[in-house]
């Protein structure tokens, strides 16, 4: 077997990073159904310690995990949940969402930032839609009451977590990288009959 090096200023944990050559575009579009199941195949954990190969850390129960950079193998890695809801924070223009999930070996993230830019769209759009003079009170309702309820029903139900660089602190913090099914625009035409 063949090994590819690290690129260029890859640090660990976040090795994966390799050069890439020759690879060629496809016109055809992966359903989201493949591509979960193709993520469920190559990195699913079923425990806290196998998601990044070590111990998660939290400096506050009610906020976010992180690891140490040299203790975790990897900076990916993917896994199912069986609840999830909402907290959307309005940072001057630009909104932010985080998520408490619970996985199915009965661990709880309780604050991870939402980075997955389909999902951060459809924020916007809720914003937007649900909330046109402002706030969040409407959209945060529909993210807990319509969104969370959507979300552990489906058979894509899969979830990619992500480690940050490290910070200052040497902390590398947990991201929701990416959130499976994605958001849908009739969830919104379904909790609003009448809007477009």
């Amino acid at each position: 077997m063949r090994t590819v090096p690290a690129a260029v200023g890859a640090r660990a944990p976040h090795v994966e990073d390799r050069r890439s050559r020759g690879l060629t575009t496809t016109r055809r579009w992966i359903q989201e159904g493949d591509l979960v199941k193709a993520l469920r195949e190559a990195e699913t954990a079923t425990s806290p310690e196998e998601l990044f190969q070590c111990q998660l850390q939290s400096d506050n129960p009610r906020g976010n995990a992180w690891v140490k950079p040299e203790g975790a193998v990897r900076s990916i890695a993917g896994c199912g949940y069986e609840s999830i809801y909402f907290t959307i924070y309005l940072n001057r223009s630009n909104p932010t969402l985080r998520a408490r999930m619970k996985l199915p070996f009965g661990y709880c993230f309780a604050s991870l930032p939402v980075v997955d830019r389909e999902w951060n769209w459809f924020l916007e759009w809720a914003l937007n839609t649900l909330d046109p003079l402002g706030g969040a009170s409407a959209t945060q309702d529909f993210f807990n009451r319509t969104v969370s309820r959507i979300l552990p029903k489906s058979e894509y139900r899969f979830a990619r977590l992500g480690l940050a660089r490290a910070d200052q602190y040497g902390k590398c913090w947990l991201m929701l990288d990416s959130l499976f099914p994605q958001p849908q625009g009739s969830w919104i035409r379904d909790h609003r009959p009448g809007l477009s």
